[in-house]
């Protein structure tokens, strides 16, 4: 009876290690869009203080 589960296992052992990856490789860009994210808000500011004072909306 071992035999019959052992492809399964060895298929949600891959499934598994598929979906660690994923995860990790989803935080990682998650961090990189908040890095992004942050630099353009600092760069809005710093432009908006010099620019925005000289412009009429």
């Amino acid at each position: 009876m071992a035999q019959p589960l052992r492809p399964a296992a060895n298929g949600e052992a891959r499934d598994g290690r598929k979906l660690r990856e994923l995860q990790e490789e989803n935080a990682r860009l998650k961090s990189m869009l908040a890095d992004a994210l942050l630099k353009l808000e600092l760069m809005r500011n710093r432009t908006g203080r010099r620019g925005g004072s000289g412009k009429d909306r």
